[in-house]
């Protein structure tokens, strides 16, 4: 019979298999979380160019109507305008105030003509000249 042999103690430098899944478990949460923020963020800038461009088409209706050097009539006028590689539909409502001489435009600006909520309204006045 042979002597009992002493199995030698290794030094491993590695990583057990139950710490490689734990870091890949954490890996994945993160990056779940990043990807969803980074969706979220696409959906923000897209609203927001959205609204970026209706701003400017309202604020173009308005200063269509003052270069006019004329009194708007009173009422209200649908239209379309191209802006951004899109066609925005538009509604300008003017109105008289207490003030004679002065009118109040209000412009809603629409992505579509089937929307019910404008994305932007802004309002400006206008002076006879």
């Amino acid at each position: 019979m042979r002597p009992c042999e002493e199995i030698p103690v290794r030094n491993n430098k590695g990583f057990t298999l139950i710490e490689v899944l734990v870091a890949l478990a954490v890996i994945a949460v993160v990056l779940g979380a990043v990807i969803q923020s980074a969706a979220i963020q696409s959906d923000n800038l897209g609203h927001l160019r959205n609204r970026s461009f209706a701003q400017w088409v309202a604020a173009n209706r308005i200063h269509e109507l003052r270069v006019l050097q004329q009194l708007p009539p009173v009422g209200r006028s649908r239209g379309r305008e191209q802006m951004g590689h899109h066609t925005w539909e538009w509604t300008t409502e003017i109105s008289q105030t207490a003030t004679e001489g002065i009118r109040r435009i209000d412009v809603q600006v629409r992505a579509d003509a089937a929307d019910d909520a404008p994305l932007v309204t802004l309002t400006g006045f206008v002076g006879a000249w």
